[in-house]
């Protein structure tokens, strides 16, 4: 997950944050050689990001995001 785009993204989202009733994910980041992970948590502009150790070994490598609110795209939220 490329970290400058993901931030951005955040950005715009919490631009809108009253649309934004909840968020959480799971966020594979590489850090230092290593592949990190964090886990998402937020309600409208209250949001934390925390470190939740290395990435499991044999687990497929994957970031997922979870939004739940009114007037978001779909589609373009998708293709990010």
């Amino acid at each position: 997950l490329d970290v400058q785009s993901f931030n951005d993204m955040l950005d715009e989202l919490l631009e809108r944050s009253v649309d934004l009733y909840r968020y959480k994910g799971i966020l594979a980041f590489t850090y230092e050689g290593t592949i990190a992970r964090y886990v998402l948590q937020g309600v409208h502009d209250m949001m934390d990001i925390t470190f939740s150790g290395e990435w499991p070994a044999g687990k497929p490598l994957r970031t997922q995001v979870v939004l739940i609110g009114r007037n978001l795209d779909k589609e373009e939220l998708q293709g990010r």
